[in-house]
């Protein structure tokens, strides 16, 4: 299985869909299911989206799949802003854990959410 992936992007909305399709992709190397991995897209958008709107110049998407509780982190060299509460309440609604404001957001892939 392969350790971990990373992807930078530049803070700039046009480059989104690089951070969806990578999510996507880690995602269907797990062999998780086309609806889990429209999720996992969603909670990677919504994320890089806050990210890039706080004025950050670049966004590290980080994929940690070597473990049992594989993750995707979502970091950037500033301070973390904070997830607004609509946000907390989809990616809870699609089985995300996220953990907010100064380390990195992480996404569990499949499997149980712990902190």
């Amino acid at each position: 299985m392969i350790g971990s992936l990373s992807l930078r992007i530049a803070g700039d909305p046009v480059h989104l869909t690089t951070a969806r399709s990578f999510a996507g992709s880690i995602a269907r190397v797990l062999g998780l299911d086309e609806g889990i991995r429209q999720d996992i897209r969603l909670a990677v958008s919504e994320l890089a989206t806050i990210l890039i709107r706080s004025g950050v110049p670049e966004v590290t998407v980080f994929a940690q799949i070597e473990t049992d509780a594989p993750l995707l982190r979502l970091q950037t060299d500033g301070t973390m802003p904070s997830i607004p509460p609509e946000t907390s309440a989809l990616l809870s609604a699609i089985g995300s854990a996220v953990w907010s404001n100064d380390q990195p957001w992480a996404i569990r892939l499949g499997g149980a959410v712990s902190s």
